[in-house]
């Protein structure tokens, strides 16, 4: 139970970075051209953080988002740098949905495991299709193999609460390849 003598407060950090850019995409993305850009944005963002502490402090967070771009295709250690700052700057409820967006190949077991650790307790996975034809459309950078691999690290690493993020309106899909991404998705069981 939350304790409600403070506001509820939903978090939502922004992680630009991706290891490709996709066709369709209009988020504030992009690829770094060396991991320096990357480090100089997390040690922002972490000050950023440092900087709402004391305005936060009558706020309780229920729910935490680290979305993008894609926030596991920084090194690991970047990515512990900003759920660390989250938890050191916020009153974080034990309760909270702490989640992190990942495309798949972006991330390995061992990330997994750390984000576990961490104290994120929700994995949000862009499959966008199952049909690598769509993938490849779409400009994805990950197979259906990459997300069946990167889903079961997840589930291996402790992980029982997986969304899986799937698109309607692909160019070239059709009803009957948007039923076999939603059959195969309800398969994976996220």
């Amino acid at each position: 139970m939350l304790s409600y003598d403070k506001k509820r407060l939903g978090i939502y950090v922004h992680v630009p970075f991706c290891a490709s850019k996709c066709a369709y995409c209009d988020f504030n993305s992009f690829v770094p051209d060396d991991g320096e850009i990357v480090t100089r944005y997390v040690d922002a963002l972490c000050t950023q953080m440092k900087d709402y502490h004391d305005s936060g402090k009558n706020y309780v967070a229920d729910t935490v988002y680290i979305g993008g771009g894609t926030p596991t295709s920084v090194d690991p250690r970047e990515l512990k740098r900003i759920i660390t700052a989250v938890r050191r700057n916020f009153d974080v409820s034990k309760k909270a949905e702490f989640t992190v967006e990942v495309n798949p190949g972006t991330a390995s077991y061992s990330t997994f495991r750390m984000l576990k650790r961490a104290g994120v307790t929700r994995i949000s996975m862009g499959l966008q299709s199952a049909d690598n034809r769509e993938l490849h459309l779409l400009s994805r950078c990950h197979t259906r193999q990459d997300f069946v691999e990167s889903f079961r690290a997840a589930r291996q690493a402790g992980f029982d609460n997986i969304s899986v993020d799937l698109m309607f309106g692909i160019p070239a899909q059709t009803p009957d390849s948007l039923m076999k991404s939603l059959n195969f998705v309800m398969r994976m069981e996220p």
